[in-house]
């Protein structure tokens, strides 16, 4: 059996890179039980706008979450594709880090 694939082809991922994409792919597995403490488990006290806009952002961002990472995933590979240093293929996944971090920011304030 041949194989079709030149040398140019062949894409060698780094081990920071190798983390931080198996960690966001497997962090999407955890996505809807995210969805649904958003969505059911976390009601507002206050029933007034703020609260209800401030709700949804965190819906909003929960459902986000997968497209974040799917997007990381692409730039990421595209990125590597193009032989770039490491740290500009680890950019990428700043985006679904930065949706993530609006839970922490909704649980300290």
């Amino acid at each position: 059996m041949k194989t079709t694939e030149s040398l140019e082809e062949v894409e060698i991922e780094s081990r920071p890179v190798r983390v931080a994409r198996l960690t966001f792919l497997g962090s999407v597995l955890f996505w809807p039980l995210f969805l649904f403490a958003a969505k059911f488990m976390f009601d507002p006290p206050l029933r007034n706008t703020a609260a209800e806009v401030e709700r949804a952002a965190l819906v909003y961002c929960t459902w986000l979450y997968p497209v974040a990472v799917g997007l990381g995933w692409y730039l990421s590979k595209r990125a590597m594709r193009r032989g770039s240093r490491e740290i500009i293929c680890l950019l990428p996944w700043l985006i679904p880090t930065l949706v993530a971090c609006y839970w922490l920011v909704y649980f300290l304030l």
